[in-house]
This record gives C-alpha cells, sequence and structure tokens, in this order.
C-alpha cells in the first residue's frame, strides 16, 4: 500500500479557501463596463485575507494582502466599534450586498478598497490602501517628529516651516481621532433628540467640569417611546441611579434636558427638594448650558412626576405623552432655578406653561 502524498503548500491554500471562503463577487470598472474586479474575502484561521483581480480579456492577480484584526482597527477607527474579526467581516458582506463597496486608483497610483457606511445619518468612506504596509499615520509623524528633534537642532532655523507644518498634521489627525470617539459615543447613544457632535460636546464637556471627572460613554436607561410611558416603566429603568443626563424634545420642537449627578427616587407623599451643586440644565437648540442659582433647589422629587429640575425649570410626568388627567400636556417648563441669561422663554419655548411631549430619554453616565 503506497504512503499518502504529503499536500503541497499550494493545495492547502486552495483547501483553505474552499472550506472558508467568505464572499466573491465583482465590482465593474466605472469608465468601462467590460472591464471589472474581482474581490475574493476568505478567513484562514483569525486572518482576513483580501484578493484583487482584474478583468479585461483575461483575469490578473494584482493584489493579494492578509489582515489581522488589530490591522484592520488601525485603518480606520470606525472599524473599533467591533469586537471581532467576524463582525467586522459580517459588515463588509452587507455592505456588498448592498452595493456600498467600490474600487479606485489613489494618487500613488494604488488601489482603494472603498467602503461607503453611514454613522448616525453621516456618510463616511473608508479606504483599504491595498499596495501600502504602515497604516498608523500619526505614529509616522510622531516618530518623524522625534527624529526632527534629535537630528536637526544645528538646522533648527531651516526645518521650522517642515517642523511647523508637521505639528499641524498631527493637531488635525488627533482632531479627528477625537470626533471620531465623540461620532461613535453619539451613535451608541442611540438618541432621537440628540442631534450632532457640537451638542454632545457641550453637554459632556459641561458634565466633566461639574465633576472634574472624564465622562467615557452614555449608557441609556430609558427611551420613551420604545419603554412605554408611565411610572412604573421609568422608575424599574432609571430611578435610584445616580448621575442621570435627561433629554427631552417637545412635540412643538424644542429639544432640552438636565444632569444630576444624584438619583431620583421614588415618593409616595408631598414633593421632596433635593440638593446638588452638580447639576445643570441646557438648550440642545441654542447650544447653552445654564448653572444653578438656588442649589438646595436643583432637584424636585414627585409621586407623579418622573423628572424635576429645580422648582418649575424642567417637569416631565410619568405619563409624558397622554399629560395629566389625560389632556396630552405631559410637561412643564419655567424659570425658577437657573439663570437663563436673560432669556424671555423657558427651555420649551414658552414659560411657565404645560406644553406636549414627544421623546424623553435617561442614561446614566459612565466616566472613566
Amino acid at each position: 500500500m503506497e504512503p499518502p502524498q504529503a499536500i503541497t503548500k499550494y493545495e492547502k491554500e486552495e483547501n483553505d479557501k474552499k472550506n472558508s471562503k467568505i464572499s466573491c463577487f465583482k465590482i465593474f470598472d466605472q469608465e468601462s463596463k467590460e472591464k471589472y474586479y474581482l474581490i475574493e474575502l476568505w478567513k484562514k484561521e483569525e486572518i482576513l485575507v483580501i484578493v484583487l483581480k482584474n478583468y479585461v480579456s483575461s483575469i490578473h492577480l494584482i493584489y493579494e494582502g492578509e489582515f489581522s484584526f488589530l490591522n484592520i482597527i488601525k485603518i480606520n477607527k470606525y472599524f473599533r466599534m467591533y469586537e471581532t474579526l467576524d463582525e467586522i467581516i459580517q459588515n463588509i458582506i452587507e455592505l456588498q450586498n448592498k452595493g456600498l463597496i467600490s474600487i479606485s486608483k489613489n494618487l500613488n497610483d494604488n488601489f482603494d478598497f472603498i467602503l461607503n457606511v453611514e454613522l448616525n445619518k453621516e456618510k463616511i468612506q473608508i479606504k483599504f490602501e491595498l499596495l501600502f504596509k504602515e497604516n498608523n499615520l500619526l505614529s509616522q509623524l510622531s516618530n518623524l517628529l522625534n527624529l526632527t528633534e534629535k537630528k536637526c537642532k544645528d538646522y533648527e532655523k531651516e526645518n521650522k516651516e517642515l517642523k511647523e507644518t508637521l505639528l499641524e498634521l498631527k493637531l488635525k489627525l488627533e482632531k479627528n481621532e477625537s470626533e471620531f470617539y465623540l461620532l461613535k459615543t453619539l451613535h451608541k447613544m442611540n438618541s432621537s433628540i440628540i442631534f450632532d457632535i457640537d451638542e454632545l460636546i457641550i453637554v459632556k464637556n459641561q458634565i466633566e467640569n461639574n465633576m472634574n471627572q472624564k465622562v467615557n460613554y452614555f449608557k441609556q436607561l430609558y427611551k420613551g417611546t420604545r419603554d412605554g410611558e408611565g411610572m412604573n416603566n421609568i422608575k424599574t429603568r432609571a430611578f435610584n441611579i445616580n448621575n442621570i443626563l435627561l433629554l427631552v424634545r417637545s412635540k412643538s420642537g424644542f429639544r432640552f434636558g438636565g444632569f444630576t449627578s444624584i438619583c431620583f427616587e421614588e415618593i409616595s407623599g408631598n414633593d421632596i427638594y433635593k440638593s446638588d451643586d452638580k447639576s445643570f440644565v441646557f438648550s440642545l437648540d441654542r447650544k447653552e448650558t445654564y448653572p444653578i442659582i438656588k442649589k438646595e433647589q436643583a432637584m424636585r422629587l414627585s409621586k407623579d412626576r418622573a423628572f424635576m429640575f429645580g422648582p418649575n425649570d424642567i417637569w416631565v410626568y410619568g405619563n409624558f405623552l397622554s399629560g395629566k388627567n389625560g389632556n396630552k400636556l405631559g410637561g412643564y417648563t419655567g424659570q425658577g432655578t437657573y439663570d437663563y441669561k436673560g432669556l424671555n422663554a423657558a427651555l420649551s419655548g414658552i414659560n411657565q406653561q404645560y406644553f406636549e411631549l414627544q421623546e424623553v430619554e435617561a442614561y446614566q453616565v459612565i466616566y472613566l
């Protein structure tokens, strides 16, 4: 009996492809429909293999590259939203099924494998520069700056302009990284009230200034239109938890809220005031925060009003959609505790009046 023949490296690779191929698809050239790229994605252990071929009159291999999970999250911060390589692969397949993947040549005459994603209603292009090895540009710039510092002391005047340019680019990249972190935070909040990064920055910065702590993320505890109105639904999700961020949207479109470092609680008797010198209210429409005046009346607990700031700055009834007595007036705003800098209207656009609410969201602030 003849011994079994050894499997060649090529045969093993072909077997790996056959057993673990994830996806194979065509992307037609924008200028000529007779020309197309053939993309193969397959997984070898914990490595994603990307193969790029082009076709004019015959098929030619033009690129084959391997990416680990760590490689991919270095390419673009977008991929940090995923925890495993399998999740990233599934995302790529879904984009391909929707026709959101394209190929183009870049300025370096290399190929870009482009994923067109939408994150929190903002369209983003993610590019794999397929023939480029090092993707951590920020790391490269830092090393180059250190080298400039060490070796160019004798040529400081001549290299000043270059160093300034590099510093500007490094700062820009750091800013982009910070903005992406905020975009990711906003995306994870799953909010239908807070719309953009600028609004998030204003609220986040005020919390950090008041608490002298860095915010890590906002954990959604309650969303009214999803979880249902009523004190029972609210208190089981958002009561007896410190560091609460409240977001409110009125039916007329005003968006506002408040923050407290202490917790809302259920009571059965008369209203009770609670002191909190860390709390504040804010208007998302005006992009303004308003500091407390009467610290001892920062919060107010009530048996039928779920969230209250100040004597009458913000009232949100437990039945905020149906309103008290079923009149649909589930909110009330005035100007009792906070300094609105001379504005005539309260946070809802009307002062000392009941109004209809559309959405209420409560978050726990999680710190680093």
